[in-house]
């Protein structure tokens, strides 16, 4: 996860030794648990275990990935993380052939013990990741006894109380409005920016749980979504993403009381 970050304090003359401290052994938390990147990370490690060998979870990773179960149940599946063979092949130029690995029913998880049905099933946690990050980032400064944060992360932000300037938060939702953020987070999943080739078609590198394929020319190219946690909002910014319409994406939007910037 390469994309940069800010991170603003509000509070009187912060210390920011203490900052910086809380935000090196997050990043260092993330990497060494949920960094799909890092060959090392625990979340890499599982994606090795071959099937039916089970392995215990840290605390961490068990919370996170029973809150990425509720997520996919919410979703109806089309928030799910098991993608990640299909997007190691897109990355080679290639479409996944073998579609058994797929799905988050591969997966067990009971306790914290963690086993998967099938040897090429993996997880690919970036559709929520990052903002699981934002919000380990926020508590974790909370904990140290900040009131007044901003966080953000490739676009994934979350804020409490005020601006130093003594005013809310504020961000802009691109091509609509001005928002003040008030104990909430915001992510966006957008079609834009990643895309690949292949024998003449472009492909985003969102992936469709459903299809098992990438998606090319989706109906809708950017999601926002206004949550509690950026968690959250980051795993259903991409699950918007996967509706056959913007109007249907809005229906369900609505049906859960969720506010979105669809485009």
């Amino acid at each position: 996860m390469t994309m940069g970050y800010s991170i603003l304090i509000g509070d009187s003359n912060p210390d920011m030794d203490q900052v910086e401290s809380v935000v090196l052994s997050t990043f260092s938390e993330i990497n060494a648990v949920f960094n799909n990147w890092n060959p090392e990370s625990e979340i890499s490690q599982l994606n090795k275990l071959p099937a039916g060998e089970k392995k215990p979870l840290s605390q961490p990773l068990a919370h996170f990935l029973r809150r990425i179960n509720e997520l996919v149940i919410l979703t109806e599946g089309r928030f799910d993380p098991t993608i990640a063979p299909i997007k190691e092949s897109l990355l080679k130029g290639e479409l996944y052939p073998d579609s058994h690995a797929i799905g988050w029913d591969k997966i067990h998880i009971d306790g914290d013990l963690f086993w998967k049905e099938h040897n090429h099933t993996a997880l690919d946690l970036g559709g929520a990741a990052k903002g699981h990050g934002v919000d380990l980032l926020f508590e974790n400064l909370q904990e140290a006894g900040f009131k007044n944060i901003f966080v953000e992360w490739g676009g994934e932000i979350r804020a409490s109380g005020s601006h130093p300037e003594k005013r809310p938060w504020k961000i802009a939702i691109r091509g609509s409005e001005t928002l003040e953020l008030k104990e909430r987070a915001i992510a966006t999943s957008g079609s834009y920016l990643q895309k690949w080739t292949i024998d003449e078609t472009s492909y985003t590198h969102i992936i469709d749980p459903k299809t098992k394929k990438p998606l090319s020319s989706p109906p809708i190219t950017s999601a926002s979504v206004l949550c509690e946690s950026c968690f959250e909002a980051d795993a259903l910014a991409t699950a918007l993403m996967l509706f056959a319409s913007q109007e249907e994406a809005e229906m369900w939007a609505k049906a859960h009381n969720l506010k979105v910037w669809l485009f």
